[in-house]
């Protein structure tokens, strides 16, 4: 297999090129784009992100970015793009090989890439927990409403797209500045309606991808879980069954976790006094069918708070 690396990094081409060779892979350089060669002999290229510009002379090659602290709009536009994978750099030996290895095996998913992707998580929770908590909080709820409403059109592909999802609730506060996203104080009438826009920023980054059911769901989270089933959410005021059961589902997973934890700007809430607030906006805040799935499962979203709470 013959891998084409391009950096311009002297040193990242050399480390590279040493695993990489040491793996089989006969290995080609450039520290320039314009120098590449890319013979059709090259099965795979590894390329800077520096000179992801240049994609239109890459088309139908197999290829993997590499890059540092990608942002979330960064790997989004790149799988629009076409590529395989990325690498964050610096990545161990184990992790480059493996990387390369099933780059040339098939093409990632989506899927796969956007939930290998932790650091989508909104910039104003320091803690991982949060999305490894929606996505458990997610899929026992969801589960309940399979089984206690049969006219729901809940499968385990719904289950598993809505966990994956539900990393993804919150991706359009990664456009939002740090000024107003980790303010210790009351936003004011202005900054709250710029946070607002989080849910049409992130739907926006994923609407220029080619739409699959989990895409779609993805987008109807991003874009609803703040809508309220009276009618008074945002962005679109949309009411009852308007709003799609994927983002009815987030939401009150959503505001149980808000309710749990400890913010700069408020106090946690026991377990119970959750339980009675979310109780509270039944027909209001969220939909009565979902309060009542969620009344069943109510322990097993205390079991993964308590379990899942701890600080990485």
């Amino acid at each position: 297999m013959k891998l084409l690396i391009v950096d311009d990094n002297e040193t990242n081409l050399k480390i590279l090129s040493m695993i990489l060779s040491l793996s089989g892979y006969e290995i080609k350089t450039a520290s320039r784009f314009e120098d590449t060669s890319l013979n059709s002999d090259i099965d795979l290229v590894l390329l800077s992100n520096k000179f992801t510009d240049n994609f239109s002379g890459l088309r139908g090659k197999k290829l993997v970015v590499m890059t540092t602290n990608p942002s979330v709009d960064e790997v989004v536009k790149l799988y629009a793009e076409g590529i395989r994978d990325y690498i964050v750099l610096p990545a161990s030996a184990d992790k480059i090989r493996n990387t390369v290895a099933s780059a040339l095996e098939k093409e990632k998913s989506l899927e796969e890439l956007l939930a290998s992707f932790r650091h989508v998580q909104i910039k104003d929770n320091g803690s991982y927990r949060h999305l490894e908590r929606m996505k458990a909080y997610a899929r026992v709820l969801a589960t309940e409403l399979k089984a206690s409403n049969k006219n729901l059109k809940i499968d385990e592909e719904f289950i598993k797209n809505l966990e994956l999802a539900s990393v993804l609730h919150d991706i359009g506060k990664t456009q939002i500045t740090d000024k107003i996203l980790i303010k210790p104080d009351k936003l004011t009438a202005s900054e709250f309606e710029n946070i607002k826009t989080h849910t049409s920023l992130g739907y926006k980054m994923l609407d220029q991808i080619a739409n699959t059911p989990f895409v779609q769901m993805a987008k109807d989270v991003i874009l609803s879980h703040h809508e309220r089933y009276d009618g008074t959410g945002y962005p679109e005021q949309k009411s009852g069954e308007q709003i799609p059961l994927s983002a009815r589902i987030i939401a009150l997973c959503d505001v149980y976790d808000a309710l749990r934890e400890t913010r700069v700007y408020k106090e946690n809430f026991s377990h119970e006094k959750s339980v009675e607030i979310i109780k509270g906006a039944s027909k209001k805040q969220f939909d009565p069918v979902v309060i009542a799935a969620f009344e069943k499962v109510q322990n097993k979203f205390d079991e993964i708070f308590q379990k899942l709470n701890l600080k990485r």
